[in-house]
């Protein structure tokens, strides 16, 4: 089995790995940098038959419609994301043509990639002749999901988890492996406690409120802000 990544190993964002084994080579996410200007991953190189995207973030979905562009990579996730990943694609190439970025893929990329992409359950097994890959509940947003690849060693792939439950979903599931890979964009930093963090939140809203102000709460559109508003 051999591991290459395309980006996303030394940096936050344009996640892309590739796993080789035996005949099967496939890939676990496909993202940008949604930095200014945006930084993208490595090519995909020729042969990978599957991208499994763990879910719909700009920074691990951000360059899977340049996959509808070769025409032989699929991408394999769960429903959920399927149906959300369009809506962050088109806002992404939005911004691109209002900032004046080069486009690297097109709205018709977009709805070719959302279309062909195959949306399974949360815990449900891909197959594909000898390829297995099992679907795990990741926490972190809705559709989130990490991927155990079943080959000559058993590897858990996971983009960003969460082990603890949230208003949205609810914590991520063990999966035993061989080989782990694990997103660690916020493994350096020691979290609150997060029913005391939603208490402090709350009386600073109702604080604001019980003046007469107005709150603004500025967080990521797809996840944060759904259970803030929760």
């Amino acid at each position: 089995m051999e591991i290459r990544f395309l980006g996303g190993a030394d940096e936050v964002g344009s996640l892309g790995m590739v796993v080789k084994d035996g005949t099967h080579q496939v890939l676990f996410d496909y993202g940008m940098t949604p930095a200014r200007p945006p930084e993208y991953p490595l090519p995909v190189p020729r042969g990978v038959e599957f991208c499994f995207l763990s879910h719909c973030h700009l920074d691990h979905s951000g360059m899977t419609p340049v996959l509808a562009q070769r025409g032989s990579t699929r991408v394999v996730t769960t429903e959920l994301t399927r149906e959300i990943m369009e809506l962050l694609l088109t806002d992404a190439l939005k911004v691109a043509r209002s900032e004046h970025y080069p486009e690297r893929f097109t709205l018709p990329d977009v709805r070719r990639v959302v279309h062909e992409a195959l949306g399974l359950g949360r815990r449900e097994t891909f197959r594909q002749g000898s390829l297995e890959v099992d679907l795990v509940p990741a926490g972190h947003v809705p559709g989130a999901t990490m991927f155990r690849y079943r080959g000559s060693k058993d590897l858990l792939f996971t983009g960003d988890v969460n082990s603890i439950a949230t208003h949205l979903v609810e914590g991520a599931e063990p999966a035993k492996a061989d080989v782990l890979v694990m997103e660690s964009t916020y493994a350096g930093r020691e979290h609150p406690d997060r029913k005391e963090e939603e208490r402090r939140f709350v009386a600073e809203v109702e604080g604001v409120v019980s003046r007469g102000g107005q709150v603004i709460v500025p967080a990521f559109a797809v996840g944060r802000t759904q259970e803030v508003l929760m």
